[in-house]
């Protein structure tokens, strides 16, 4: 009988041991794979925080290349800025140089013309060019309320305001506004505003470079810093077109 209990005891504990042992082994395999899906998931947390890595180092380059952009939009602003600038500069001396261009030419004409005098040396000749060369390019005006504009005593002619050009308005003798008009407010021997009246007080103005250099009268008394008589200024007119 103790035989038997003996024999009873054993296999119970036999059978209990391999219960213990079959749920340790799926124990063991929870762990194993509670182990796995640990695993995968800090591979991914690591390909997360190698993404975001890569993300800042790209977000840095983006930063880099927009301080590049921006320094070359300010650099390029600056470079806009001074194309305009020079764009600027470059029209005023077009302009100085077509106004220089065109005062050379004029004072070519002038000095060619009084070179074809019989004795260009002669005192005479150096006296009247500089007087020709101090009244050329001035404008008239006169001395009315409305400081009425005469014309521009260019002795070349080619100008189109000119008090010689014969077909302008202020070179006509029919002219409104011309001087050599006879029976006009500006050209008529009694006319208050008229360089043909030798007794007017209020003949023409003889403006150059915005200044007052003389009066365009037949009247030699008038106070005046030059006094221009404008059968004299036509005679000179006259002569320079002959010895062209």
């Amino acid at each position: 009988m103790k035989r038997i209990l003996v024999l009873l005891i054993l296999a119970m504990v036999g059978c209990a041991s391999k219960q213990d042992i079959a749920f340790r082994d799926a124990e063991i395999l929870s762990l194993r794979a509670e182990l796995e899906k640990a695993k995968s998931e800090i591979k991914k947390q690591s390909d997360t925080i190698r993404d975001i890595s890569n993300a800042d180092e790209t977000f840095k380059k983006l930063m880099a290349t927009e301080k590049k952009l921006a320094d070359e939009v300010i650099k390029n602003e600056s470079l806009s800025r001074s194309i305009k600038s020079i764009s600027g500069m470059e029209s005023q001396l077009e302009h100085v140089y077509g106004e220089l261009n065109r005062l050379t030419q004029e004072n070519n004409s002038l000095k060619n013309a009084l070179a074809l005098y019989d004795n260009p040396l002669s005192l005479y000749a150096a006296e009247k060019w500089q007087f020709i060369k101090r009244i050329q390019g001035s404008h008239l005006y006169a001395q009315d309320s409305s400081r009425t504009y005469l014309g521009v005593i260019d002795f070349t002619g080619s100008h189109s305001e000119s008090i010689f050009n014969e077909v302008g308005m202020y070179g006509s003798d029919m002219g409104i506004n011309s001087i050599w008009n006879d029976v006009g407010l500006f050209g008529s021997d009694v006319a208050i505003n008229s360089p043909s009246n030798n007794m007017t007080v209020y003949p023409p103005l003889i403006v150059k470079d915005g200044k007052i250099i003389g009066h365009l009268t037949k009247n030699k008394y008038i106070v005046s810093p030059l006094i221009v008589n404008p059968d004299e200024l036509k005679t000179y007119y006259e002569m320079l077109q002959k010895k062209r």
